[in-house]
């Protein structure tokens, strides 16, 4: 017989699928303790153990007076597949978007294309300039199959709130889903073009990276490269393991 999921852990789901399904958005605040224990019918500790899991991910920020604030809606990762759109309002400022081209692309005609992606045949093209506090931050320069979101337009991309995350477009409006990824790092001079949407000057340096998401089959879902002039900060959390079930030995110990 499959054991019941421990009620803290049923509560924290319930409670993260809201905040990635956009019903808690960033910078809102959760329900108290204690209307959470009457909503979710367990104890205050089941709660208060279901909201630490929640802050210990990185989803829920917690202050002595204020409750619980909601500071990322994705998965929290310090990688390429972190939302810049969360980090920033986390961090207390806005972000917002500008579509600078949507294009579609025979990935063998073009040199820029990914050259993992250059034999997928039509390829999407999507670039946008990242702000911060309406100051252009980063050029994002996005490429995936075409057939994968085959109905792009510009409505597809907002520029303002939550909703403008490129995560959050390629899961919540094209459906799509990745397994991994891996990243490189690299510096540059400002090319002319990406020193123009930046406003910086011709050749002066930023920071290139490039991420590749893959599904579990190993095909590219999506490559972006991105060209910063801010600074990027890496955090290193440890990881708590967690016993979920209960193992036959336990189960015996506990009768």
């Amino acid at each position: 017989m499959r054991p019941a999921t421990p009620k803290y852990l049923a509560v924290y789901q319930d409670l993260r699928r809201m905040i990635e399904g956009g019903r808690y958005t960033v910078g809102s605040r959760l329900p108290s303790e204690g209307q959470l224990t009457i909503g979710f019918a367990v104890s205050r500790i089941t709660v208060r153990h279901a909201l630490e899991k929640l802050v210990t991910e990185g989803f829920l920020d917690r202050r002595q007076g204020s409750g619980y604030t909601v500071v990322a809606q994705s998965p929290p990762q310090h990688n390429c597949l972190s939302s810049f759109t969360d980090a920033v309002y986390k961090a207390g400022k806005t972000p917002s978007s500008r579509l600078v081209g949507l294009a579609r692309i025979e990935g063998a005609d073009s040199q820029d294309a990914p050259a993992g992606l250059r034999s997928a045949g039509s390829l999407l093209r999507i670039e946008r300039l990242r702000c911060i506090d309406q100051r252009p931050a980063m050029l994002v320069r996005t490429w995936m199959p075409a057939t994968l979101a085959a109905s792009a337009e510009p409505s597809d991309f907002p520029e303002d709130g939550p909703e403008q995350s490129m995560l959050r477009i390629l899961k919540e409006r094209f459906g799509l889903d990745w397994a991994w990824a891996c990243e490189e790092i690299s510096s540059l001079a400002a090319p002319k073009p990406v020193a123009d949407l930046l406003s910086i000057d011709v050749g002066t340096p930023i920071l290139n990276q490039a991420c590749t998401a893959f599904d579990a089959d190993e095909a590219i879902v999506f490559h972006e490269e991105l060209f910063r002039k801010d600074k990027v900060s890496f955090e290193l959390r440890p990881v708590r393991r967690e016993v979920l079930t209960q193992t036959p030995m336990q189960e015996a110990v506990g009768q």
